[in-house]
């Protein structure tokens, strides 16, 4: 019922007060309420302690909430700016008519591989395993055969040439290596104004290492290794060692020594860790190597990509290989054969030493592994192409279609034989391109990735195997397409080699002797024959792999594509560096060493 005008209702008591006989609320019309239980109280108490801590709980943790989602979006939108990206797909920074693709394919690129470049010397087409059952092989034959194997890779006749085009992505008449091969007095080096593999790769945050023979000029300091983007150099400067006592002999030296007149003119000792000699004249020089390569695999920080350059002294001259190896060939009789055999075998020994110490790093999975000979064997001491016509130093296949392949997790395609075209300037472009980096445009070198790994057709149609200008050598060859001009001089070498030209099956008698020794092309010693003269051979490689049928007298319009393809490629050469010899490089003045310092 009303009351003054007012209504009436039960009092609003909390329960938690009732019994206590304290005033605690009042009802609606204003009468104390006193009867409240103290249980309830401290019940209530309790519950509003606990509820007022989740509260300040949830609190604290929305906030740390906000915090973070606040320092991400910072975190994004300082790395999108950084790719000069902006938010939103399709829209650069300062440029919305731009899309942003470069960005995205930045920010999707995998983690660059490691690069092992496996450099063999004069390494013969006939040589390993899987081209001659002969050869004992394992390492080589399996990477190969779970790799991709190339099929139609070529180099340079010979070392020096081959070297520079590997490391500068420039054939070696646009950088003036293209004559013989640099010599122990000669006084130049492959120019510094070429930036070259290991600079650009260091530049892209690798480590860079070299393992072996260099052969780009010793003469002054700035053609040295380590200041050509080498972290580490532990090796030989020149273009040969020999196994045990670690020296060598310049061009003039070896002939004066091989006619029976000075046997130690001009030889110095060369053997360096990064500046400093190496104190050894005994240890045959790969079992060196190969502990060094384990070495800096084991030293190397697998998070940071390595770039290691293992440019092999076998199966380079003068043969000599411990006796375990030669002995895995009893049935061989010729000896230089044998050797030879056996040197070619350490080397797959050492590859696959190598290969396990990756392994056990933890590095192999990320590692692309490259092999290829610098050029091709050498008949006169122990090489061979067979079924490719000619040598190393000539013109032939022989000289410059070289074995070749790849291994690693990132191809995509793995396990065929490849049929593209690639030439060894295409390296330089293709792990650059690789390595996140941008090659330069104007190189000979194309980036071949795409037919490496996923066996797509070469963009390469073209292959310059030398230009040199030079008197009694001149020669030129190139192939476009399928088919091939040699024109000129065949033989880079002339006077001391003078034939190569044929094809050639080891010896199988022990005196048996398939070309004419070096030195002494007539048979007399130091008697020199006249040049042989120029030639004209036009060869259609597809038809005719082995570059016995001469189609330059029928086919007169591809012989006139192609000079035309070739005096393109001359008119962008440069002229030959070969000065005169600089004596004061004897070691005889340098305490016996091969030092640089004298150019």
């Amino acid at each position: 019922m009303a009351s003054n005008g007012k209504a009436t209702g039960p009092a609003h008591v909390n329960p938690a007060f009732e019994g206590d006989g304290q005033e605690r609320g009042r009802n609606n019309n204003g009468t104390a309420v006193t009867d409240c239980n103290p249980l309830k109280v401290l019940e209530f108490n309790y519950m509003v302690k606990k509820k007022t801590k989740q509260l300040n709980c949830l609190k604290a943790c929305l906030f740390v909430l906000i915090m973070v989602a606040i320092y991400t979006i910072a975190v994004v939108v300082a790395v999108v700016l950084m790719l000069g990206c902006d938010l939103f797909p399709g829209t650069r920074v300062g440029d919305s008519t731009d899309n942003c693709d470069t960005c995205r394919e930045r920010t999707q690129r995998p983690k660059p591989p490691h690069v092992v470049m496996f450099l063999a010397d004069d390494l013969g087409w006939y040589d390993v395993g899987y081209n001659n059952p002969e050869m004992i092989t394992p390492n080589i034959d399996r990477l190969a055969a779970e790799g991709v194997i190339f099929n139609q890779s070529y180099t340079h006749p010979t070392c020096s040439p081959s070297r520079s085009a590997i490391n500068s992505g420039y054939y070696s008449h646009r950088t003036g290596m293209q004559h013989r091969v640099l010599q122990q007095l000669a006084p130049y080096g492959l120019p510094t104004n070429f930036t070259i593999l290991p600079e650009a790769m260091k530049a892209l945050g690798y480590t860079t290492h070299m393992i072996g023979k260099w052969h780009l000029g010793m003469c002054k300091e700035e053609f040295l290794p380590l200041n050509r983007g080498y972290d580490s150099f532990y090796g030989f400067l020149n273009n040969y060692i020999e196994y045990y006592t670690h020296t060598n002999q310049d061009v003039r030296g070896v002939l004066t020594a091989y006619l029976g007149l000075q046997p130690d003119l001009y030889r110095g000792y060369d053997f360096w860790d990064n500046t400093g000699s190496v104190l050894d004249n005994s240890t045959y020089i790969s079992y060196l190597f190969n502990d060094r390569a384990e070495e800096v695999i084991e030293k190397h920080n697998p998070d940071q990509p390595m770039f290691m350059m293992y440019s092999s002294a076998l199966p380079h001259f003068f043969l000599d290989v411990p006796a375990e190896y030669e002995n895995m060939y009893p049935d061989v009789k010729n000896r230089d054969r044998r050797i030879y055999n056996g040197m070619v075998t350490m080397m797959d020994e050492i590859i696959g030493n190598i290969t396990n110490k990756l392994i056990e790093k933890d590095m192999w999975e990320d590692t692309l592994f490259i092999f290829q000979s610098d050029n091709g064997g050498a008949p006169d001491w122990g090489g061979f192409n067979y079924p490719l016509r000619g040598a190393k130093s000539t013109l032939f296949e022989g000289g410059s279609r070289v074995v070749t392949f790849a291994h690693g997790a990132m191809l995509e395609k793995t396990g065929y034989v490849n049929d593209g075209l690639m030439h060894s300037t295409d390296w330089y472009p293709t792990l650059v391109a690789l390595a996140g980096g941008t090659p330069d445009p104007d190189m000979d070198g194309m980036d071949v990735w795409d037919t490496i790994s996923k066996d797509e057709p070469s963009p390469r149609d073209e292959i310059v195997y030398n230009i040199d200008e030079l008197m009694p050598e001149r020669g030129y060859a190139i192939r476009v397409g399928d088919w091939k001009l040699i024109e000129g001089n065949h033989q880079m070498f002339y006077p001391i080699i003078y034939d190569h030209d044929q094809w050639y099956l080891p010896p199988t008698e022990a005196n048996e002797t398939v070309v004419s020794p070096p030195f002494i092309p007539t048979g007399a010693p130091g008697q020199v024959p006249p040049p042989r003269p120029d030639v004209v051979y036009l060869f259609n490689l597809k038809d005719d792999p082995e570059e016995r049928v001469n189609l330059a007298a029928n086919e007169t319009e591809k012989l006139a594509e192609l000079r035309g393809r070739l005096n393109y490629q001359r008119s962008r050469g440069v002229p030959a560096l070969h000065p005169l010899p600089n004596f004061a490089a004897d070691p005889i003045n340098t305490g016996g060493i091969w030092r640089s310092g004298w150019c």
